[in-house]
This record gives C-alpha cells, structure tokens and sequence, in this order.
C-alpha cells in the first residue's frame, strides 16, 4: 500500500481586476516541506490528487470572484444603495430624536443648535435641488423638494446611481458627482456639528451620560465616517473611472477579502479622525471659549486657501466662468477642506480636491494637535478629569495612526502615491492630456475649467483638436457623440466650416439647455 501525499497550499489564487472580462487563474501550486515517503506515490494518484486539489483551489477562486462581481451587479448595487439609504436616514432620526430630548430636558442651547444643524442640511439640499433640476418640469421639481424634506433624498439618490443613472444629457457633471456633493454638504452641515453638539452636550455638567446620548453619538461618528468612506468607495470602484482615470482610481483590492479589510481600515480612520477634530474642539471651547476655537480654525482655513492661491490651485475643476465661477470655486474648496480634514474621506486626495500630501499631512496634524490640547489642560466641570481626556485622547490617536498606517499596507502598493502627491489640478489636468493614450482621455480635458489649462497647454491643445476634427467628424467614433461637441468652446476651433457642422441643432439645444441647469447660470469667458 502506499503512502498518500497530501499537499500544502502556499500561494492564493490570484484574481483579475473587476473590470476584466470576470475570468481568473490561478498561480501554479508547488508543495514544499514535505517530509519525503518511504515509499514513492503511484504516478496516478499524485496526478489525481493534484487534480483535486487544483479544483478546490479554483473553486475558492471563483467564490472570491463571484462574490466581487455580486457588489457590481444590480442586485449587489441595490442591496449597498439600500444600506447607505438605512444608514442615512437612521442617522437623520437619531438627531430629530436628540433634537426633541434636548427640548424635553430643558437644554435649549443644544436644542436650538440641532435644529440649526438639521434646518441647514436640508435647505442647502433644496437649494442645490431647486438650482440643478431647474430646467426640469414642475412636477419633477416638487417631487424632488418633497424628497429631500421628507429626509429620504439620500436613498433616492442612492438608488438612482445603483440602477446605473449617470450624467443626465445637457448637465456639466454626471450624477455621482451631484450625489457625492449631497453627501459633502450633508456632512459639512449636519453630521460634523451634530458630533460636536453631542459630545459637548455628554461632556458638560449636568449632561445626562444614560445609554441613550452615548449610543446617539456613537451612531453619528459611524454614519459621518460611513458616509465619508461610501464616497471613496463608490468612486474608486466604477469601472468607468478605473478606465479613464487608471493612475488614480483602482487602489482597492479586488478580491473580496482584502477588499473587506480595506473598507474596514478606511472607516476606521474616518471614526478616529473625526473623533479627535470632534474632541479637539471640544476642548479648546471648554478652555478658552468659542473664540479661540474659531479663531485656530479660520486661520487653518485662511492658510490652505492662500497656500492653494499661491500655486494657482484655486479654480474648481467644474467649467463655470466669471465671478459665479469664483465663488462657488470658493465654496468647493472649503467645503472639500472641512470634509477633509474632519473624516478623512480618501477621494478628496485627489489633485482636483485637496490633494494626496495634504490629506496625509492633514492626518498626521490632527493627531499632533489632538495630543496637544489635551496635554494643554482639559477640564470639564469635573465631568471628566484631566488624566481621563489625556488618556482618551491618546487611544484616539494611536487608533488614527495605526488604522491609517493598516489601511495604506492594505491597498494596491502602486496607488499609495496618491496619498502622497503635490499635484494641482494644473499639473493633473496637463499630464492627463500630455499622457493619454487615446483620443477618447485626451479630449477629457474639455470637461475641466478652462483656467486650468488654456493658459499653459492651450496652443498645444488646439493644435491637436484641429488636427483630429475632420476625421472625427467623418468617422463618427462612437464616444464623440453630441454631448461631446457641445463642451468644445468655439475659440479652439480654427476652421468656421467645421464649427458650424459641431454646432448643429442638438449641439446649439444641449449648450443652451447647460447653461441653466448645474450649479446655476454658466458666464463663459471663452464662448
């Protein structure tokens, strides 16, 4: 009889990208340390016990690929569009729940700041509904108001974008964009005071520590940094972005497992990080009053704008001109810098947002001024003693640094650049065009502000253009449809023949029908 040999896996199966054709292999297995037999194995049976073996193994694989591709599938995407709406509007409850406590107890002050907090999130929501859909019929606008005071607008948009809605026909921005920045001013408005009113609230005296505050708290540190982290991860893991943009977009894992892990890491670092900005706050207000934590963070905030004035990094990517285009590249910018710096939402290292060193620089600050604040002398009406903030303060830091540290292990190691990059949108905007590979990525620089690049590469960008218009316009490739020559300004075209034929009537319609829809009335300087 002779001895059986069991082998020993040594090397997972190694999955392809989810925006493959789906198929896997699986790297060659090669037992090792095994003890020799006395006796050497049939031929036959060591062919069929590898046989086995390659099968389960390319079983795990097909799991581990089937269960990727089950997160893009329209069920998968519904089922995460139905979490983000459930998270969402649980959070949103839990501070109308808090809101009515606060009045019960008689604690008006923190009564009337959740009330400004809410009132202000959903008035900025309608806003930007009533501004962006205003070209729709009235009908569609009432529903959408109705939505969004309803407080279901973040499941209807979550569902929207999981059955596949994308740039809608005339909008400068395609509809992830306008739910991403739902969410920023969600965020900005709403879940990152709302932390700071409630662990204010349990921290000062007679505050009520019961179970019900705590959880409340700690149900919207998790949704604030949730949300930060579906932002990211949405992005990143469109196929559509992985193509167009594959030196950025792609530093998750796709394979189910580390992909898991990565996601973890990334809401890890949202909780700790806004956990210690929430905290720092906290702090300086009980010290020192409201003014002096105003005043640290106007003057953080003045010093980013000027350092972004100073490399010209200023202009918003959106292709909106003239002062309305100034003003709302303002309000992009602070509002970028505040989600930022407050969950650490890693799509806004990008060179169009914030930017990777500054995201990483911003981490490593917060847990610099997190320690020294508590150092500095917290004191809560006894609530809780100096050593008890000190000490709280430095779980919270040590957790920062090690799931940030985790979660840039855990990516794809040729993407941990970009959490390190001084690209502007200058830069980004000019490598992307110098370095694309096909007409289709180069002409994407059309879709960015032209302060960006008309200054710098503009000579060289209308040659190209001119060179390459009359053969688009006789080949008709399928990604130069109507929407793309209505983003083409008249000034880079030399040829008046081959204008008119761009500007035909849909082309004239979808220009025209741009200029009242996203974001308001678009002054174009170059048209």
């Amino acid at each position: 009889m002779s001895t059986k040999v069991t082998p020993i896996l040594t090397a997972a199966p190694a999955l392809t990208d989810i925006e493959s054709s789906g198929s896997y292999s699986s790297s060659p297995i090669v037992p090792h340390n095994i003890a020799p037999p006395r006796s050497p194995p049939s031929p036959l049976i060591v062919v069929s016990e590898l046989r086995t073996f390659r099968q389960m193994s390319d079983g795990v694989a097909k799991l581990g690929s089937q269960a990727s591709r089950v997160m893009v599938s329209d069920s998968g995407r519904l089922a995460i569009a139905e979490l983000k709406a459930v998270v969402s509007i649980v959070d949103m409850a839990s501070d109308i729940v808090m809101c009515m406590r606060y009045r019960d107890r008689g604690e008006n002050f923190f009564f009337y700041a959740t009330l400004v907090c809410v009132s202000l999130h959903l008035s900025f929501s309608s806003l930007m509904v009533l501004v962006t859909q205003r070209h729709k019929p009235l009908g569609f606008q009432i529903r959408e108001q109705l939505f969004v005071w309803s407080c279901v607008k973040p499941g209807v948009d979550a569902y929207r974008v999981s059955k596949g809605s994308s740039q809608e026909v005339g909008e400068l921005v395609e509809q992830r964009f306008l739910q991403s920045s739902r969410k920023i001013i969600e965020l900005a408005f709403e879940c990152i005071p709302m932390n700071c009113i409630q662990m204010l609230a349990l921290l000062m005296k007679g505050a009520d520590a019961s179970y019900i505050p705590v959880l409340s708290l700690a149900l919207s540190l998790f949704t604030s940094a949730f949300i930060s982290a579906d932002i990211s991860f949405a992005w990143d893991w469109d196929t559509k972005n992985r193509i167009k943009n594959p030196e950025f977009y792609g530093f998750l894992p796709s394979r189910i497992g580390p992909l898991v892990l990565s996601l973890t890491l990334m809401l890890a670092t949202g909780i700790f990080n806004l956990a210690i900005r929430t905290f720092f706050c906290i702090i300086l207000y009980m010290k020192s009053g409201i003014a002096l934590m105003y005043g640290i963070l106007a003057v953080e905030m003045a010093a980013y704008m000027l350092v972004k004035s100073k490399r010209k990094d200023l202009w918003y990517w959106v292709p909106i001109y003239g002062c309305t285009g100034m003003f709302k590249s303002v309000v992009a910018r602070v509002l970028a810098k505040v989600v930022a710096d407050w969950t650490a939402c890693a799509q806004l290292r990008h060179p169009n947002e914030v930017g990777g060193a500054y995201f990483s620089f911003t981490i490593f600050v917060n847990i610099l001024i997190g320690m020294a604040s508590a150092l500095w002398g917290a004191t809560f009406d006894a609530s809780i003693s100096h050593d008890a903030a000190v000490l709280v303060m430095s779980i919270l830091c040590f957790g920062l640094a090690l799931s940030y540290t985790c979660f840039l292990l855990s990516i794809k190691s040729e993407y941990r650049f970009t959490f390190f990059d001084t690209q502007t949108s200058k830069s980004f905007a000019r490598s992307r065009f110098r370095d694309g590979l096909t007409d289709k990525i180069k002409f994407q620089i059309f879709s960015d502000n032209e302060h960006l690049w008309r200054e710098e590469i503009g000579p060289e960008v209308k040659a190209w253009l001119n060179s390459k218009l009359a053969g688009w316009l006789r080949n008709k490739p399928k990604w130069f449809d109507d929407h793309s020559k209505s983003i083409i300004p008249d000034w880079i075209v030399d040829d008046y023949s081959l204008l008119m034929k761009l500007r035909n009537k849909k082309v004239v319609e979808l220009r025209s029908k741009r200029r009242q829809s996203t974001f308001g009335i678009v002054i174009s300087a170059g048209n």
